[in-house]
C-alpha cells in the first residue's frame, strides 16, 4: 500500500522563531506560519481565512532561521506533517505540526517583516535557501544539500543561496497569491 507525506506551504511567520537547544545540543526552532486564502463566498461576498500553522526546524537551519527570519517575513515551507499527543493536568491534548525538510526565505531582505540587512544573497536582494532531506542531511549532507545548497530532481540542481522568491520561479505575480 503506498502512502505519502508532503507539506508545501508559504505563508507569513506570526512570532520570531524560538530557537532552544537539546540536552544533546541539537538546535531546534519552532515557527508560526500563517496561510491565507480569498474566496466567495454563497452571497458572492468575498472572504478571507487565515490558518496558523506551527513548523519545527532541526539543526543548522534552526539556527538559520532564528538568524535571518523575523516576524512577517514571507517563506516556503517543504517537510512532512506530524502529530503529537500529551497530557498536561489529567487533560489529553494532541496537535499537527510540520517538520520542515526544507525553508526558502521568499521575501526581499530588509523589506516587509524586516530581516537582516547584508546577509548572505543579499547581493541579489534575496536570503538564502536552507535544505537538508532528514536526520543528519540538515547539516549539509545528502542530495538535499546544505544553508544554500539547493535541491537535486532527476540530476539538476534547483534551489541555493540567491533564488528568486517562489512567485517569481513560478511566473506568479504577488497579487495572485493568497496572503
Amino acid at each position: 500500500m503506498a502512502s505519502l507525506n508532503k507539506v508545501f506551504l508559504i505563508g507569513r511567520l506570526t512570532r520570531d522563531p524560538e530557537l532552544r537547544y537539546l540536552p544533546n545540543g541539537t538546535p531546534k526552532a519552532e515557527l508560526r506560519l500563517a496561510t491565507s486564502r480569498e474566496y466567495k463566498d454563497k452571497n458572492g461576498e468575498k472572504q478571507k481565512d487565515t490558518c496558523y500553522v506551527d513548523v519545527i526546524v532541526w539543526s543548522r537551519q534552526a539556527e538559520i532561521a532564528k538568524q535571518y527570519l523575523a516576524k512577517g517575513r514571507q517563506i516556503f515551507v517543504e517537510g512532512r506533517l506530524d502529530y503529537q499527543e500529551w497530557e498536561k493536568d489529567g487533560v489529553k491534548r494532541s496537535k499537527h505540526q510540520v517538520i520542515a525538510d526544507f525553508v526558502q526565505f521568499l521575501d526581499r531582505m530588509g523589506g516587509e517583516g524586516g530581516g537582516a540587512e547584508g546577509s548572505y544573497g543579499a547581493e541579489r536582494g534575496y536570503a538564502p535557501a536552507m535544505g537538508g532531506g532528514g536526520g543528519d542531511e540538515f547539516a549539509g549532507g545528502g542530495g538535499g544539500g546544505g544553508y544554500g545548497g539547493g535541491r537535486n530532481y532527476g540530476g539538476k540542481t534547483y534551489g541555493g543561496n540567491a533564488d528568486a522568491p517562489m512567485s517569481e520561479v513560478m511566473g506568479v505575480a504577488d497579487s495572485d497569491l493568497p496572503f
